[in-house]
C-alpha cells in the first residue's frame, strides 16, 4: 500500500519512541497491536483526568480534547489509527472515536490475500471490523442460539489452495468456493462482522452457554501485572470451568512491592475486571488461575501455542 500510494513507511521495536517519531516524522496514518492501543488509551485517560480543564472538557467537548491530543502527537497530522493482529477491545476504539481520533479495525487470513474487510475508523459499532471488501462474500454456518457462527468467504481474494497439498486445500474450500475460516462471528442486518474467536478454542459449560476465550482474554490483559494471558477450558467435578494461564509482567508486581505474592495479587485484580463480563464467562477461584515462569511459546506469526496448554500447570512439550 505505501509504495501503491506513494507514502513512506517507518518501522520501530522501541515503544518508548513512538512518540517522538510520530512527531518527528509527521506520521499520518499509525498501525499497532491491540495492547499498544489498551496502554495508549489508558495513558492518555490518567493525563486528560489529571487536569481541571480536562475533566471539565472531556464529558462536553471530548472532540475538542481529542484534538489537543492529536495536536500532541503529530502536530494535528494524524488520519487515523490501525489495529491488527488481534481483537480490539471495543471500548477503547470507541473511546479514541469519542475523541475524534479514528481507530480502524479489520480482519482477513493469510489464505484471503489477506484482507477481507475493515471499519469505517470513526464507525459507533462497537466490537465491528466492517462489511466484506467489494467482491467478497461472507456468510455464516453452523449458527447457534447466540447467533454466532462459522465464518465463511467466497471471493477472488481467497486462495487458489494450499501449495501442492490438494487435501488440505479440500479441508478448508468447499464445492462451491466458500472458505471455512474457522473463525466464530456474527453478522449484522448491515453485513457487518463481529469476531468471537476460533471455533476449536469454544470452551461449553455445563448449562450448555459458550465462553470464547479471546473475549476473557481482552479483559484480564488490561491488568498491568498481567504480561500474557491464555484462557482454556478445565475440570472441577467432571465439569468444565474456565481457567486463566498467566505469564505475569514481573517488573510491574516488583514495582508495587507484589513480589512475594504474585499470584494473591493477580487473583484480587481479575476478580475486578472481570465485573465487567458475564457471570459464566468468569473465572470462579484462585485455583483456576495458573501462573508460569516463561512467555508462551509461539508460533511464526506469534499467535500462542494453545495446544500445548490443554490441561496441568506446565507444558506437555516443551
Amino acid at each position: 500500500v505505501p509504495l501503491y500510494t506513494g507514502a513512506m513507511a517507518m518501522y520501530t521495536d522501541d515503544y518508548r519512541s513512538i512518540a517522538s517519531l510520530m512527531k518527528k516524522n509527521e506520521v499520518t496514518i499509525f498501525t499497532g497491536v491491540p495492547k499498544l492501543y489498551h496502554t495508549m488509551y489508558e495513558k492518555l485517560m490518567v493525563q486528560v483526568k489529571s487536569s481541571l480543564m480536562g475533566r471539565m472538557m472531556l464529558p462536553i467537548a471530548p472532540r475538542l480534547v481529542g484534538k489537543k491530543i492529536k495536536e500532541s502527537l503529530t502536530d494535528g497530522r494524524l488520519r487515523f489509527f490501525i489495529s491488527g493482529s488481534a481483537p480490539l477491545d471495543p471500548k477503547v476504539a470507541l473511546g479514541f472515536r469519542r475523541l475524534g481520533i479514528g481507530l480502524l479495525e479489520g480482519y482477513g487470513l493469510t489464505e484471503t490475500s489477506p484482507v477481507v474487510c475493515f471499519c469505517d475508523p470513526f464507525s459507533h459499532k462497537a466490537g465491528s471490523v466492517g462489511a466484506p471488501i467489494p467482491g467478497a462474500e461472507a456468510k455464516l454456518i453452523d449458527v447457534r442460539a447466540d447467533g454466532v457462527g462459522e465464518l465463511l468467504i467466497r471471493g477472488p481474494i481467497v486462495m487458489q489452495g494450499y501449495y501442492e497439498n490438494h487435501g488440505a486445500t479440500q479441508e478448508v474450500i468447499d464445492e462451491d468456493g466458500w472458505f471455512h475460516t474457522g473463525d466464530l462471528a456474527l453478522i449484522d442486518n448491515d453485513g457487518e462482522i463481529y469476531l468471537k474467536g476460533r471455533a476449536k478454542h469454544v470452551i461449553v459449560l455445563e448449562s450448555g452457554k459458550n465462553v470464547y476465550p479471546e473475549e476473557v482474554e481482552w479483559e484480564l490483559s488490561r491488568i498491568p501485572y498481567v504480561e500474557e494471558v491464555l484462557v482454556r477450558g478445565g475440570e472441577l467435578n467432571g465439569q468444565e470451568v474456565v481457567q486463566a494461564v498467566i505469564y505475569p509482567n514481573k517488573e510491574a508486581l516488583a514495582k508495587d512491592g507484589h513480589s512475594q505474592d504474585p499470584l494473591r495479587t493477580i487473583w484480587d485484580a481479575i476478580k475486578v475486571r472481570q465485573g465487567r463480563l458475564a457471570p459464566h464467562k468468569r473465572i470462579r477461584r484462585k485455583e483456576d488461575v495458573i501462573l508460569v515462569d516463561e512467555p508462551f511459546p509461539k508460533t511464526s506469526t506469534m499467535d500462542i501455542k494453545r495446544h500445548l496448554y490443554k490441561g496441568g500447570n506446565h507444558v506437555s512439550d516443551a
